[in-house]
């Protein structure tokens, strides 16, 4: 494998993360979340493993490209409403009422 200079840690997001809660203070996910098998897990892991404040970094390709829509070795598809479902924060850049709509199925 070849890892740009410095790289510290590789890790596949399928597999607990070997890290104690609240630890990490930041994760660089470039092209790699829209592999992962159950991208909830995923993201409840890092939340453990993340400090308070901790930036968390993710490179997605666009969902609504074609090419990605139909790739079949995407198992997770990214737009910008995908934040949207990882967290109960009000705060968005996203027009109030299309907000809401794609708030609707949240529990």
């Amino acid at each position: 494998m070849n890892l740009k200079s410095g790289t510290r840690t590789v890790l596949d997001y399928n597999r607990k993360l070997p890290f104690e809660d609240d630890t990490v203070e930041f994760v660089m996910a470039s092209r790699s979340l829209e592999y992962v098998d159950h991208l909830q897990a995923v993201m409840q892991e890092l939340y453990r493993v993340c400090r308070h404040k901790a930036m968390i970094c993710i490179v997605a390709p666009y969902a609504h490209v074609g090419s990605h829509m139909v790739n079949p070795e995407y198992k997770q598809l990214f737009n910008e409403h995908s934040p949207r479902y990882w967290t109960s924060s009000p705060d968005t850049i996203i027009d109030e009422d299309e907000y809401m709509l794609s708030r609707q199925d949240v529990c």
